[in-house]
């Protein structure tokens, strides 16, 4: 399911803040989330996105590039498949909340970029199952 930006703010237990990146720069959106398995986003994820929308429009030469990658529970060719399928659906829902399409490049690395350790014990997968978004011009 794509949501878009809705008119009026919708009440919320925690704040999203983006902050000021350099060219080249990578943050994650921490609070982008998708269906075990799926790149169907869930609408915890929106307000954090109708935020990357806010500032996307507020700095109308802005391209990024939105990266997804997966932790390494299943094979290479899935992963790969659903961290592009992840990234895909991030930037559908920048373009229909009004950025335009150019301006943003999905690309899925699967399992090749872990920023920790892939051991559950310590939490890894769950880090590395993440969506990042990188300028890559201003």
């Amino acid at each position: 399911m794509l949501g878009r930006a809705t008119e009026e703010p919708q009440t919320v237990n925690r704040r999203v803040l983006l902050r000021k990146v350099a060219i080249g720069e990578v943050s994650a959106l921490r609070h982008v989330f998708f269906d075990f398995g799926k790149a169907t986003l869930q609408e915890a994820s929106f307000e954090e996105l109708n935020m990357m929308v806010t500032m996307m429009k507020q700095n109308q030469t802005m391209q990024v590039e939105i990266g997804g990658h997966t932790d390494d529970v299943g094979s290479d060719t899935f992963n790969k498949k659903l961290s592009q399928q992840r990234a895909d659906a991030v930037r559908a829902y920048l373009t229909n909340n009004g950025i335009t399409g150019r301006r943003i490049k999905s690309i899925g690395y699967g399992e090749e970029r872990p920023i920790v350790s892939n051991d559950d014990e310590s939490g890894g997968r769950e880090i590395n199952r993440r969506v990042e978004f990188k300028v890559i011009a201003k």
